[in-house]
């Protein structure tokens, strides 16, 4: 539980976070939910893309190696170096993508993280990333006592490089799990 407070040292929102970790073949699978409700009147959660919303960011000695991180997109891998940012001004780059990935160097290892962002979750989600290691999305919502805010998220990180065919495998599997049919 997360207490969250104003100016005032007053309580405006209290937020539920869970985060479980697997260890799973092929890689780490992190899960993360979290839900945020008013504690008494209207709140707007807001930000910028580079701080706000679900990011991730990689170790501080990633800034070392920035120039061979690359970022794969569902419409295809980046050059090394290159990031894309949704841009306040313009309201141009990347918005609701249902899942991208950056692969990076850490003491002379390759590594990719692939960010999966559940269906479910508020639009207009908008992206922005950096070659040191950071990347995610944040968006604007209004939460009220009847609307709290319910978001879920998911982080496949592994050794290697990762295709954008298995990064789109994994946000399916997220996006729809199993069922299991009673007859």
């Amino acid at each position: 539980m997360i207490g969250w407070y104003g100016e005032s040292d007053k309580s405006f929102a209290e937020e539920e976070r869970e985060l479980t970790v697997y260890n799973v073949a092929g890689g780490r699978l992190v899960e993360f939910a979290s839900r945020l409700k008013t504690t008494g009147g209207k709140i707007r959660v807001d930000g910028d893309p580079q701080h706000a919303g679900f990011q991730f960011r990689a170790a501080n000695d990633v800034d070392k190696t920035k120039k061979q991180t690359y970022f794969l997109h569902p419409d295809g891998k980046g050059k090394l170096g290159e990031t894309r940012n949704w841009d306040p001004k313009t309201k141009e780059g990347p918005v609701n993508l249902p899942w991208y990935a950056m692969s990076f160097v850490l003491d002379d290892q390759r590594y990719t993280i692939c960010y999966l962002n559940h269906p479910s979750n508020p639009k207009d989600t908008r992206f922005s990333e950096r070659d040191y290691g950071r990347f995610g999305g944040y968006f604007t919502q209004d939460i009220t006592e009847d609307r709290p805010l319910v978001v879920t998220y998911r982080l496949w990180l592994q050794t290697g490089e990762m295709t954008a065919e298995q990064a789109s495998a994994l946000r399916t599997a997220f996006a729809s799990p199993p069922k299991i049919v009673v007859k």
